[in-house]
């Protein structure tokens, strides 16, 4: 007898001696869990030679080898079957375990496989499992512990680069067995529906065919799989498996077992993605229990957060218990149950080969399972199977896991004559010395991607042109805009987001104004939306039996009827969003459709109106839409789907710390560290997979890669990835960027920097453009007017402290006077700084006020408790309308505490040490009206001003006092114009007030942030006529600056930059006259 001693492998079967191994853990455990070991050729031998001779073989050995000794059925206790006669597995939920040290008598069978078996047994959980099975043709298996799999063979390809990867995949279609002759007898796994595009074009240009085989994604092979079954039932959808673990959740808590968070629609996808990644490890309920409880049971006691944790654990495990328990009930199939009716069933139509191009979920977020691979190598009829993978997936450790998933795999090399390695294109030489570009914003990198583009045109034609980014968005719409008025087509296969449509957040104001009670703000705005037309007495009408309907099916349809009734009222887009926004309608009912489905099949109460939102809300945003169907130009493509095209050219963009690698999704319910034992992956892991992945992407196109990244997101700043460091260790050969590239990839870039071909524009910038140029005959400022410059302004009222704002940058004024554009607001949990400088100035306006209403002119030393009784009660009504948290803050602030004085007390303080008789404190003076500054020359000009000085102070002596408060630091002397000329305008607004003239006197700041609050500008007994005179004069000089049009973005210093509020529309670079 001839037998392949490479493919036979010992199982332990339900009989025999017993067994030398290691010992279960003391908590129990399946007998399959024992590592199973390699027998060597001259220890088998003699095993068969003495099963032989006893009889002992098992009659699936003798089958179809002619004249053999009859095998010996061993007795099995009736205490080792379930109810199907099958043999039990021990260590499952309420089994009686043997002896945890030994193995059921009998004795230990062999079986023998057909040539380079994929996979014969199961030591450690997962694809080395032994399980009772099947023949080839269907039949149950003599023996419950023997299980005959189909003979395949089973090879790992390994390609050195991404061209040879892709080389590969065709030889393995070409070199198909003979059994696989139809296109449906094949399958070629990919990551994603955009990876199996690229690849299909790619084997179409490599063969000059179609391809010879299915292009299926992870989802669509199980769907394949589930049709081919016979007679099987219809599948569960995730819809319908949200509902029944929903249901299963509230009968855990309402039993007893108390869930440590609230049941939310959000949590339950989680819990579902949780349990479905358990599976998919080959983990079961019990080995989740097991595991994770023992580990916390021991810490519980002395540490909050693992009895905490451990509650929670007890919770999910009831909750599953219950799910698996209400899926069983239904009689259909999720993934799980599918795969075992897959191992037990065959399947009409097998599929004959399958190539795996993908690798595990430990490196690949969009790779397969455990479960998968264990699928794989047991499922029936499958007579090849080809892993393909580059040599830097494996050596970054999938080498060592393929072999464990597949143990007996045989591995060929992929000839690498055919491969081409291309160019880096760096900057040129006047710039950084980097291998990569850096941009301003990712608006700017696909402007330079575009750019470039068009400068591509002027080479010879080439090959494709491709862009590869990490995560799709922004990019997808920034191409659309950018790509699209540079005249660059582009196609891609990604969908969009539907929670960013319009329509979503339509239906999501919907359920929100529902939510308020039909409140009449809420209902204003949504039947103002366009995407409807109906009165508020029909609008209520269609949505108020959300609330009195007695199941949430019922719920759902009322929303579905209301989407459907009105979607033809709303205006119809003649826009080409149009047919965008018909595509996002589409999906949103047909996500509304699917809740209703799951919720009719498996009824659930009615619930309040948030829970609805919330749940429709989770739904949308896991949902994605096609977008619009482009054919030919560059082609955008994410890292995943890139690795199956072939281009001449690359782009990569987007390479920040914060994209590339991709990171991890962490779990919700617990730490990393806690589930590496239940086969979730070390970040380490994923680390080394990452960089093979980029040097493989990096090295993928047969002409130049080009490599870039930004600096600004959101106006936060971003570093470049760390990956970017590997790539001098390429070896690849650099080129520069063309010498003279195409400055103006777009009519907007064109328009903007100049000079202007007015044929190149078309339609409403045509005739802005010829207004334009018609205003520049008329005298006003054309294309040639330099940065900053827009022309001759009217003389208008001008406020001081926008003045102010000029001189520290005109394009400031720009922003707040012309344009009128608020200031991007500071996002914080607690009072802003604005926010607080504005209570200040309230409370000692107030202060001052109620003060004088006393009779007091002035504070005293002797008169500082009563101020500060007096300033109590004022802090306490100025911040009546505070929350409670803010106002506690700013209590502590302006009254102080034992740690410190109070900003009042300060100020009570420092007016004390005051000199000079008060006879009046006006607060918060206003100047508004003609007034006359005087020119540098001397000569008297008449100026329309603005202003509110914080307090004039009338003295004795003819002198007014302008005192100004500042909650940080006072301006920095000789800059600032607003006490210079408060004061002369105050001199000349009082003038004839109380029967006298008013000359200026002393001007300052009080300035809390600073260490000496007194800022003088005008000290005691200083002449302010020169300082007057310069503050007028700068003053008249920035009223002139303002009148030209001079508001380019130019500070004074470049540190104000950092906190300024118009730093989204600022370009100072194009500004600057320096």
């Amino acid at each position: 007898m001839a037998v392949d001693m490479g493919s036979v492998r010992p199982v332990w079967a339900a009989a025999g001696a017993p067994c030398r191994r290691r010992r279960r853990d003391a908590r129990g455990g399946s007998l399959s869990d024992l590592p199973l070991r390699r027998v060597h050729h001259r220890q088998l031998r003699r095993v068969l030679a003495r099963r032989r001779s006893s009889g002992l073989l098992d009659a699936a050995w003798c089958r179809d080898r002619g004249s053999r000794p009859a095998a010996r059925q061993h007795p099995v206790d009736d205490r080792q079957l379930d109810a199907n006669g099958a043999l039990r597995r021990f260590g499952a939920r309420g089994a009686a375990s043997p002896d945890v040290g030994h193995v059921p008598s009998g004795c230990c069978a062999i079986r023998e496989h057909g040539h380079r078996l994929g996979r014969l047994g199961r030591g450690l959980r997962g694809p080395h499992a032994v399980r009772a099975g099947a023949d080839r043709s269907g039949a149950p298996a003599p023996h419950a512990g023997i299980e005959v799999i189909t003979p395949r063979r089973t090879r790992l390809l390994r390609a050195p680069d991404l061209q040879s990867f892709q080389l590969a995949i065709v030889h393995s279609l070409s070199a198909a067995p003979a059994g696989a002759s139809s296109p449906d007898d094949r399958a070629v796994l990919v990551p994603s529906e955009a990876a199996a595009v690229e690849l299909g074009r790619t084997i179409t240009e490599l063969t000059d065919g179609a391809p010879t085989a299915r292009l299926l994604t992870r989802t669509a092979w199980y769907a394949r799989l589930h049709a081919r079954l016979p007679a099987a039932p219809s599948r569960l959808s995730n819809a319908e498996r949200e509902v029944l673990l929903g249901d299963a959740a509230r009968e855990a808590d309402a039993a007893g077992v108390s869930a440590p968070f609230a049941v939310r629609p959000g949590l339950i996808a989680e819990m579902l993605a949780f349990y479905d990644a358990l599976r998919r490890q080959q983990r079961s309920v019990n080995d989740f229990e097991r595991l994770v409880v023992g580990e916390l049971e021991s810490t519980a006691a002395i540490d909050r957060g693992a009895a905490r944790m451990l509650a929670q654990t007890r919770f999910l495990v009831e909750s599953f218990t219950r799910f698996e328990g209400r899926i069983e009930a239904t009689d259909r199939l999720d993934e799980h149950r599918l795969r075992r009716r897959l191992l037990a069933e065959p399947v009409r139509l097998p599929m004959r080969h399958v190539v795996v191009t993908v690798a595990d979920q430990g490196i690949s977020t969009d790779g397969l399972w455990l479960a998968d691979f264990d699928l794989l190598a047991r499922m029936s009829e499958l007579e090849q199977l080809d892993v393909v993978a580059t040599e830097g997936w494996l050596a970054s450790g999938f080498l060592e896991r393929v072999h464990a998933l597949l143990p007996g795999i045989e591995e060929e090399r992929v000839d690498v004559t055919s491969s081409r390695q291309p160019t880096l294109e760096v900057p040129s030489a006047g710039d950084l010395p980097h291998c990569y570009f850096i941009s301003r914003d990712r608006e700017e990198e696909v402007s330079a991607v575009a750019r470039r583009v068009k400068t591509r045109r002027r080479e010879p034609a080439k090959g494709a042109v491709g862009v590869v980014f990490q995560r799709p968005l922004p990019y997808l719409y920034l191409a659309e805009r950018i790509f699209g008025a540079a005249a660059v087509t582009f196609e891609t296969h990604h969908g969009l987001p539907l929670a960013a449509e319009p329509y979503a957040a339509f239906v999501d104001l919907v359920l929100e104004t529902v939510l308020s009670g039909f409140g009449r703000a809420d209902l204003a705005t949504v039947l103002r939306s366009p995407h409807l037309r109906l009165e508020a007495s029909d609008f209520v009408e269609a949505l108020a039996p959300l609330e009195t309907v007695p199941t949430l099916a019922e719920q759902w349809a009322v929303l579905l009827t209301f989407l459907e009734r009105h979607a033809s009222q709303a205006p119809e887009l003649a826009t080409p969003d149009g047919d965008r926004e018909t595509r996002a309608r589409t999906a949103v009912v047909r996500a509304v459709d699917d809740l209703r489905r799951a919720t009719e099949a498996f009824p659930v109460a009615r619930v309040p109106p948030g829970e609805l939102r919330a749940s429709l809300r989770r739904r949308i945003e896991a949902e994605v839409f096609a977008g619009e169907s482009r054919r030919g130009g560059v082609r955008l493509v994410d890292a995943a789907a890139a690795r199956y095209g072939r281009f001449d050219e690359l782009h990569v963009v987007g390479l920040v710390d914060t994209e590339w690698p991709t990171r991890a999704r962490r779990s919700v319910f617990y730490p990393s560290g806690l589930l590496v034992q239940l086969g979730w992956t070390v970040d380490a892991d994923v680390m080394r997979t990452a960089r093979a992945e980029f040097a493989d992407l990096v090295r993928l196109p047969t002409g130049r890669t080009r490599l870039s990244t930004f600096q600004l997101e959101h106006d936060a700043l971003t570093a470049p990835t760390s990956l970017l460091e590997d790539v001098a260790d390429l070896g690849l050969t650099t080129s520069p960027e063309p010498a003279q590239p195409v400055r103006r990839a777009s009519v907007a870039e064109m328009l903007a920097d100049g000079p202007i071909v007015p044929s190149a524009v078309e339609g409403g910038a045509a005739r802005w453009l010829a207004m334009r140029r018609r205003g520049a005959r008329a005298g006003l400022p054309g294309p040639a007017s330099p940065p900053g410059h827009v022309g001759r302004l009217a003389p208008v009222g001008y406020a001081v402290s926008r003045v102010d704002r000029y001189l520290d940058c005109p394009f400031k004024y720009f922003c707040a006077a012309v344009l009128k554009i608020d200031e991007t607001a500071d996002e914080e949990p607690t009072l802003t700084r604005r926010a607080q400088g504005e209570l200040l100035h309230e409370v000692l306006r107030a202060l001052v006020d109620a003060w004088q209403a006393r009779g007091h002119r002035g504070f005293t030393a002797d008169d500082l408790e009563d101020a500060l009784a007096l300033a109590e009660r004022v802090v306490d009504e100025a911040m009546v309308n505070l929350s409670p948290v803010n106002r506690q803050l700013a209590r502590g602030r302006l009254l102080g505490s034992a740690a410190g004085m109070g900003l009042v007390e300060r100020f009570v303080r420092l007016e004390a040490e005051r000199s000079g008789e008060v006879v009046e404190m006006q607060v918060e003076r206003k100047l508004d009206g003609a007034f006359e500054i005087r020119e540098a020359s001397g000569a008297a000009r008449s100026i329309d001003v603005r202003g509110i000085a914080d307090r004039v102070d009338l003295l004795a002596d003819g002198s007014l006092r302008v005192v100004d408060y500042k909650l940080g630091r006072a301006p920095r002397p000789g800059r600032a114009l607003q006490l210079p000329i408060y004061a002369v305008c105050a001199s000349q607004a009082l003038s004839g007030y109380r029967d006298r003239t008013w000359r200026p006197g002393e001007s300052g700041y009080v300035a809390f942030g600073a260490t000496r609050p007194l800022v003088p500008v005008v000290g005691p007994g200083v002449d302010p006529a020169p300082i007057l005179a310069d503050g007028q004069a700068r003053f008249v000089e920035a009223v002139d600056g303002i009148e030209r049009g001079e508001l380019p973005p130019r500070p004074v210093e470049e540190r104000l930059c950092a906190s300024c509020g118009y730093a989204a529309v600022c370009r100072k670079g194009a500004g600057r006259d320096d």
